[in-house]
């Protein structure tokens, strides 16, 4: 018992932190020239560089320009390519700032060159790892039109990669494994998930929750829900994937967390019992367009698309699985105890509810409850004050480039024009309709305090 509720205090701890650390590192290789982007988290170079000069609790383009040279050094210093015994020396040629889904990044763009073609290429990623072990690298790797993925983690640092045609097996492991580390690490997600099996091995009687009799009607109970929610994310998934549904993640990503609220008020005061299934499925589709974002900010390899998207679906089914296999077992042990009805059910409904009302405002108004920011930022030394970092309340993101986007500030481009209420920040053109867009900088600011050591 004790094991289940240090399992959901760490889950809910886990959960106030749920925008995870990770960069995204881009790899093209063409012959003995290697041409990287790196989307590295402001919110993470803040920590480890120092970006906020004035010490305002404000991060301008102007400070995070004034920081290329660090951000670069720091950056570069923890990535090592490899062509075979040689190395492949690095320079950094530009330095921007873009927007992903879960905060905004510095984007590193870079040119490495080694003294043959590559045919194998080896990379030791050690990024963030001794301030945050929890921080992960997403590898995308192209070479004469193939696309490998890959995660790094401390225990997986340096990886190697051969750079003949890969296989459709290969590439389908690939995109699976990217689909079981996105539902682990998708704690929105798993609490949705719990809050519809947490019910799962009891029932309702005269308007009371009472244990089920059987394992049975506990496993058919989870197999409708979970078969309902996995057809309709992997409906929208792939919907989304291909461009036949697109809805902007500032809509998607409240709409998750406010299936998480109903999912688990639901338990606390029953509505839709009978019929869960449908709520499952109903709310699924909304959580296929988040599974579609990751997979987007990963790109899919033309040449495989099918395969890509099948391996990412059944990689988040996998993980899934695991969950539930883990969950429903225990669970059913416990369902005649006051501690699973009142603690487990009850508590923990109640705790997904507070959590998930946080997310639905903090990603409806897109700013950060400052109550909650210090669990959302590794400590490093005796910070006695940590800034949270800025969200991009206003933006637009702009067309494709052959990385992942057009970042949406840049520093000494021809083609872009200076914005006139950000005159430190050049604002990108979008290159369909042709008009400009001004950011607006919005932050919070948090206090940090660390005693002993």
């Amino acid at each position: 018992m004790r094991l289940i509720a240090l399992l959901f205090a760490f889950a809910a701890a886990q959960a106030l932190a749920h925008n995870p650390s990770d960069s995204y590192l881009g790899l093209v290789v063409d012959g003995p020239s290697i041409e990287g982007q790196w989307d590295i988290a402001l919110r993470d170079l803040e920590v480890v560089v120092g970006l906020d000069a004035n010490g305002n609790g404000e991060i301008s383009w102007g400070e995070v320009r004034a920081s290329h040279a660090a951000i670069a050094s720091y950056a570069l210093a923890r990535l090592t390519l490899r062509s075979g015994a040689s190395a492949c020396p690095a320079r950094v040629t530009g330095l921007l700032v873009d927007e992903h889904g879960d905060g905004t990044f510095a984007v590193l763009r870079f040119v490495a060159t080694c003294p043959d073609s590559v045919t194998k290429l080896d990379v030791d990623y050690t990024l963030l790892f001794d301030v945050d072990p929890q921080h992960r690298g997403l590898l995308r790797l192209e070479h004469a039109g193939a696309t490998r993925t890959a995660i790094f983690s401390p225990e997986r640092s340096r990886q190697s990669f051969e750079l003949a045609q890969p296989s459709r097996w290969q590439q389908f492991l690939d995109y699976g494994r990217e689909g079981v580390w996105h539902i682990w690490i998708g704690f929105d997600h798993i609490l949705f998930l719990l809050s519809l099996l947490l019910p799962a091995v009891l029932r309702r009687t005269n308007g009371r929750w009472e244990p089920v009799e059987a394992f049975s009607p506990a496993f058919w109970n989870v197999f409708g829900i979970v078969t309902a929610f996995t057809v309709a994310h992997s409906i929208t998934l792939s919907l989304a994937t291909l461009g036949a549904v697109a809805l902007p993640s500032r809509l998607v990503e409240p709409a998750i967390a406010l299936s998480v609220v109903l999912a688990a008020l639901n338990n606390l005061r029953p509505m839709f019992y009978a019929r869960r299934w449908v709520v499952a499925f109903l709310f699924g589709l909304v959580h296929g367009l988040g599974f579609a974002n990751v997979l987007k900010e990963l790109g899919l390899p033309q040449g495989a698309l099918a395969l890509a998207l099948v391996g990412f679906n059944l990689g988040v089914e996998a993980g899934q699985l695991v969950i539930v296999g883990a969950f429903l077992p225990v669970a059913f042990l416990l369902r005649g105890t006051a501690f699973y009805r009142q603690v487990v059910f009850f508590g923990g409904s109640a705790l997904i509810v507070l959590v998930a009302g946080i997310w639905l405002v903090e990603r409806s108004l897109d700013v950060q409850l400052a109550i909650f920011a210090a669990a959302t930022r590794p400590t490093v030394g005796s910070y006695d004050n940590m800034r949270d970092m800025l969200v991009i309340a206003s933006a637009v993101r702009t067309a494709k480039s052959s990385f992942r986007g057009s970042p949406l500030c840049s520093c000494g481009t021809s083609s872009s024009t200076p914005s006139t209420r950000w005159p430190h920040c050049a604002v990108s053109r979008h290159r369909q309709h042709g008009t400009y867009y001004a950011l607006r900088w919005y932050t919070t600011r948090s206090t940090l305090s660390r005693t002993g050591t």
